[in-house]
């Protein structure tokens, strides 16, 4: 048992400097990238530009009925442990995300940015707890009304919602290969190299990288040690 013990916390502590390193490198890997205006742009290269984002078509996310050029979300129900306890755990029942092209502009030019594949650091626009008549007023239009029903259906316990997007008007930082769309003008996707957008400024995305990569280096150095305590009991016993 001991040694199933070990094992487990072993493998956790592995994964979690394993993340942490990679937490670290990007933090590295945005230090040594400088900022380029989009007007000096080249195509086939990996670019970390900011600016200010728009959109003449934008979607509505749900739950908010906020216009976004992306948006991600979580409903989750409150729900009784099945042991019988007074427990109680909150479950997803609802996820999704979505994103549409949008332009990013400076005080230099503007570039299309298609958010397919990226990984989006994105603000929380709506958070906290809906009732289960709320969810079909909230549901953009084209959520076909027996999804709506069903999800108010479920609303007999407590519910949650957390929806992050990206508005027309937000400073973004984005970080991607540049490339050249089909009608020939230059757009920043989904390349060989990581492609990150954030709504946060690279100062503040600089800290957090650190803080978390911190938090996850000594949180894997006590999931290992406590590994070795455990090999060491087993085998003492």
């Amino acid at each position: 048992m001991f040694y199933a013990i070990a094992g487990g916390l072993a493998v956790v502590g592995v994964i979690l400097f394993v993340v942490g390193k990679k937490k670290s490198a990007f933090k590295s890997t945005m230090a040594e990238m400088v900022t380029k205006s989009i007007s000096q742009l080249m195509q086939a290269e990996y670019a970390e530009i900011k600016g200010v984002a728009s959109c003449d078509q934008p979607i509505t996310a749900p739950y908010s009925n906020l216009q976004c050029v992306y948006y991600s979300y979580k409903l989750k129900r409150r729900q009784h442990s099945t042991s019988g306890g007074s427990s109680r755990t909150w479950h997803t029942i609802d996820s999704g995300s979505a994103g549409v092209p949008f332009t990013l502009t400076d005080q230099t030019g503007a570039i299309t940015v298609d958010p397919q594949g990226a990984d989006l650091d994105a603000a929380v626009i709506v958070k906290g707890l809906v009732q289960g008549a709320d969810i079909s007023q909230l549901m953009p239009e084209g959520v076909p009304k027996m999804l709506a029903g069903m999800l108010t259906q479920l609303a007999t316990n407590p519910m949650k919602v957390e929806v992050r997007g990206v508005t027309a008007g937000q400073s973004l930082y984005v970080l991607g290969d540049v490339s050249r769309a089909p009608d020939g003008n230059l757009t920043v996707a989904k390349g060989d190299n990581k492609f990150f957008i954030s709504t946060k400024s690279e100062e503040q995305l600089a800290r957090s990288l650190g803080r978390t990569s911190v938090l996850l280096y000594v949180l894997g150095a006590a999931f290992i040690i406590g590994a070795i305590a455990a090999l060491v009991v087993g085998l003492r016993m």
